[in-house]
């Protein structure tokens, strides 16, 4: 599905996809750790948002990265993992503003430009394989451009970074009466939360499971369970954790 990056305005980033301007068009919002940085912000209404970027993460993480290349080299692909904290601020503020879970996505932002002595970087097969975002279709629905951009809107998103592990088999939702709420949906009085660890977790050893309420961390656990607690109203989401990185995270859940 092709679509193309539109940069100007106060957005920064205005990802269009696709390109061919059908009714089925997304809206993205690109680099949003720019956002509001050309003046006046401007909110915008979103159909998802780039909540990693691996250029605006180079950036941010450039001095660890830097001392990498002389300690270990080893190390300065992971460095590019850490997201930055403002981004995650502002999800927060637009999922308020407009009481909605807004949905997320991830972009290596790949350009194979990067190198020295010969020696390529940022190759696109090896960029490619350290973030993707994984979308959850509805049972039976058929894989096709239409029932991506459904799920995208609905927010049925979550982001892994999958160089250090194969995430299939997560998911995050909340239960009330019999009913399952998924990412992107408002939940009334859910009784309790439950997480599934992705299938290739076999002894969790080394896994954490962390909760998240308006953007503040609320329990930490390392344990594939349901989570006998009745949620406080707000923007619920967790983070995998794998041996001390950060591996997953999904996208929203409000509770009212």
């Amino acid at each position: 599905i092709y679509g193309s990056e539109r940069n100007g305005g106060e957005s920064t980033s205005h990802l269009r996809v696709p390109m061919n301007g059908s009714s089925t068009l997304l809206n993205l919002h690109g680099h949003i750790e720019s956002f509001g940085s050309r003046g006046k912000p401007e909110w915008g209404h979103w159909d998802a948002i780039e909540l990693v970027n691996f250029h605006a993460n180079a950036l941010h993480n450039r001095i660890s990265i830097l001392f990498s290349i002389f300690v270990d080299p080893s190390d300065i692909y992971y460095n590019l993992l850490n997201p930055i904290p403002k981004n995650f601020q502002y999800w927060q503020a637009l999922s308020e503003k407009e009481r909605r879970p807004v949905p997320i996505f991830a972009g290596p932002d790949a350009h194979q430009n990067i190198g020295a002595l010969g020696i390529r970087f940022d190759r696109y097969e090896l960029m490619l394989g350290l973030v993707s975002t994984h979308v959850w279709l509805e049972e039976g629905k058929k894989l096709d451009q239409s029932a991506i951009f459904a799920a995208f809107k609905k927010g049925r998103t979550y982001i892994a970074f999958d160089c250090l592990g194969d995430p299939a088999g997560f998911q995050f939702c909340a239960k009330a009466d019999g009913e399952n709420f998924f990412t992107g949906d408002i939940a009334h009085n859910p009784w309790f939360f439950d997480v599934d660890l992705p299938d290739s977790v076999g002894d969790s050893s080394g896994v954490e499971i962390k909760f998240y309420r308006d953007n503040q961390l609320i329990a930490t656990d390392k344990r594939d369970q349901y989570y006998n607690w009745e949620p406080k109203p707000g923007f619920w989401r967790v983070e995998i954790w794998k041996d001390g990185r950060l591996w997953i995270v999904s996208g929203q859940i409000l509770v009212k």
